[in-house]
C-alpha cells in the first residue's frame, strides 16, 4: 500500500464539471465524469475522476483444446510424462 501527497501552487486552477457519454459495437456503452472543485479562500484543490463500462459480451467464444495455456502453442500429445 502507498500514497502521497503532492502540494502545488497553482493560482490558474478553476473549479470544473466535465461529463461524457458513447455508445459503441456490442451495445457498449461508456459514461465519464470528472470534476475539480478549487476554495478561492485556501487554495485547496479537489479532483474526483470516475467511469462506467458496460458491454454485451453473451456471444460464444470457440477455443481449440489442444493449444497449451498462455502460449498459443500445440499440446504434444504424444510425449510420455515419466521421466528415466
Amino acid at each position: 500500500m502507498g500514497g502521497g501527497i503532492n502540494m502545488v501552487t497553482n493560482k490558474g486552477a478553476k473549479s470544473y464539471l466535465d461529463a461524457s457519454y458513447s455508445i459503441g459495437s456490442f451495445n457498449t456503452h461508456r459514461l465519464s465524469l470528472n470534476t475539480q472543485s478549487v476554495n478561492d479562500t485556501t487554495g485547496l484543490m479537489f479532483k474526483l475522476t470516475g467511469f462506467y463500462n458496460y458491454s454485451d459480451n453473451d456471444y460464444w467464444m470457440h477455443s481449440n483444446q489442444n493449444m497449451m495455456p498462455r502460449s498459443g502453442y500445440p499440446m504434444d500429445r504424444t510425449a510420455s510424462s515419466k521421466r528415466a
